[in-house]
């Protein structure tokens, strides 16, 4: 059974700092190729589009299952933005309030869904990384890859490239060799020990505005080297992430809007 057998999906649209998802909750979806459902409703222009689709099951009053699916199909492992997102739904149409378990392929992660804001963890300062370099893409280029946080991110330190050189080289770090399931891209820019800069290019969705695991990836490596103390704000095209410490975990908060709900027909 799909959409195109006249039963159309409700589903919500839900934006972190401009990183735009679809939401669908997992009862709807029953049946579906969730890959085929990602390419079809985030086309931009031809469909709701966004950066993202999100399936939501909730397990319990305190536990929940997010599923994450790129526009080309491929599923990630966690999606740090989806957290703030279905934190958002939960609390607008569900009434929800407390702390949420939040379970991802990549493992267990938690959101705290409060009055006026969703705060998630989303990595941990214990988190490894190692410092990488690309000599065949550019004779001096290195950054630093972590993958313990539960999807891949390259992080590379310095000013922010322009537009030439970004779409150059971020989808050749994204699908180099290094990283047979590809990578996520972050440029970082250090304005001072609480302040920087980030500029994206995401696995599977190409320059977006924003990301929760990008800016997480970005702070466990500036406070590893000693360049940023917490709190800090990353500063991305879309808008703020707020990035502290409690114990080992790295948590975070961001701006979330839910404009509207609709009904997916699936019509071409």
């Amino acid at each position: 059974m799909d959409a195109r057998e006249g039963i159309p999906l409700r589903f919500a649209k839900l934006s972190a700092n401009g990183n735009d998802f679809v939401l669908i909750e997992g009862t709807e979806v029953s049946g579906f190729s969730l890959p085929d459902l990602a390419r079809k409703i985030l086309r931009r222009r031809f469909s709701v589009g966004g950066d993202g689709l999100i399936v939501l099951e909730m397990k319990s009053e305190s536990s929940l299952e997010l599923k994450f699916f790129n526009p080309d199909g491929s599923e990630a492992e966690i999606c740090g933005n989806s957290m703030i997102c279905a934190g958002k739904y939960l609390r607008e149409l569900k009434g929800l309030r407390g702390e949420l378990t939040v379970h991802f392929r990549a493992g267990v992660r938690k959101i705290r869904i409060k009055e006026a804001a969703v705060e998630a963890q989303v990595a941990r300062i214990s988190h490894k990384y190692e410092e990488i370099e690309f000599p065949e893409i550019e004779a001096d280029l290195k950054g630093f890859f972590t993958g313990e946080i539960g999807n891949p991110h390259v992080v590379i330190i310095g000013e922010i490239p322009d537009n030439k050189r970004f779409r150059r080289i971020a989808p050749l770090i994204e699908n180099h060799k290094r990283f047979p399931s590809r990578t996520n891209v972050e440029f970082l820019k250090i304005l001072d020990s609480q302040r920087g800069l980030l500029r994206i290019w995401e696995r599977g969705a190409g320059e977006t505005l924003s990301c929760a695991t990008g800016a997480s990836a970005a702070f466990l490596i500036g406070l590893n080297l000693d360049l940023l103390s917490p709190p800090a704000i990353l500063q991305s095209k879309g808008g703020t992430h707020r990035l502290w410490i409690e114990g080992d975990e790295i948590w975070l908060s961001a701006e979330a809007l839910l404009p509207y709900v609709g009904e997916y027909l699936g019509i071409d």
